[in-house]
């Protein structure tokens, strides 16, 4: 009977994505249990399902905040359904598309419309996701331009809010561009990954791994930053998740275990 109460009170703790070690979370659903952020250093949430000026101010609050893409369920994606700004939908993601990121009316509803707002309602910070785009933009759809245009926009976005902090997913190729704006680098699909065709957690192929790695230990050491890389995984006793965790560890970069969508995260650091 003790086992079993303690592995309710165990799935409890994990589907309130609470945290008695970590300094970190990314949740993305709406039912956030406030006792569990009393550790947390800060904790990355979507502004339309969690506004901060509801919780105590224990932890900072990150922002997610889609700068390469915008999902046809936000209320402004009307403002931005045309050719002018969407490049092409995002197979992997329903309702997602990639947008033009050297779109000046893009830029400014982000930073003008969107930012204030995510401040008014506690936020202290924001994660800005989907920075790959303005590389496949240039890389793939010849949309010149693209790289330059999401710097300027990330230093825009800076010299306007200095005292936001700025944390950015991905577009490693980038970093060494941006470390000195930027709090924090995030990466996913570094050790694990996502197979959208199989719907299976995947291994990282080892060259694009430690390419990645590369990337990261140079921001690390260049800047003297964190780093923040995400496991795909549910099964926390899975080889991969658990030579995952061993790597990450010995090269100083924190981590967290999660499904795909971070509604229900898995597993969280363990310091």
């Amino acid at each position: 009977m003790e086992k079993r109460i303690t592995l309710i009170l165990f799935l409890f703790f994990l589907s309130a994505c609470s945290s008695q070690t970590s300094g970190w979370m990314i949740y993305y659903g709406k039912n956030l249990n406030a006792s569990s952020l009393s550790k947390l250093n800060f904790i990355i949430t979507d502004p339309d399902n969690i506004t901060p000026a509801s919780y105590p101010k224990t932890t900072k609050f990150i922002a997610y905040l889609s700068v390469g893409e915008i999902h046809d369920t936000r209320p402004y994606f009307v403002l931005f359904n045309n050719s002018k700004t969407i490049l092409e939908k995002n197979p992997d993601w329903d309702g997602a598309y990639r947008v033009d990121i050297r779109n000046a009316k893009w830029q400014t509803y982000l930073i003008n419309t969107l930012i204030p707002r995510f401040m008014a309602d506690g936020y202290s910070g924001l994660f800005l996701d989907t920075l790959d785009t303005a590389l496949y933009a240039e890389n793939v759809l010849n949309q010149q331009g693209s790289q330059e245009a999401l710097l300027g926009f990330i230093a825009k976005l800076h010299n306007q809010y200095p005292d936001l902090e700025i944390y950015t997913n991905n577009a490693l190729a980038l970093l060494d561009k941006m470390g000195n704006i930027i709090t924090g680098a995030v990466a996913e699909d570094v050790m694990t990954g996502y197979d959208f065709k199989n719907k299976t957690y995947t291994d990282v192929a080892r060259d694009e791994r430690e390419v990645k790695i590369r990337y990261l230990q140079s921001f690390k050491e260049r800047f003297n930053k964190p780093v923040y890389v995400v496991l795909y995984g549910t099964n926390i006793h899975s080889y991969r998740i658990q030579n995952g965790i061993r790597d990450l560890k010995k090269m100083g970069f924190h981590y967290l275990v999660s499904d795909i969508l971070f509604e229900k995260n898995v597993l969280i650091e363990d310091e």
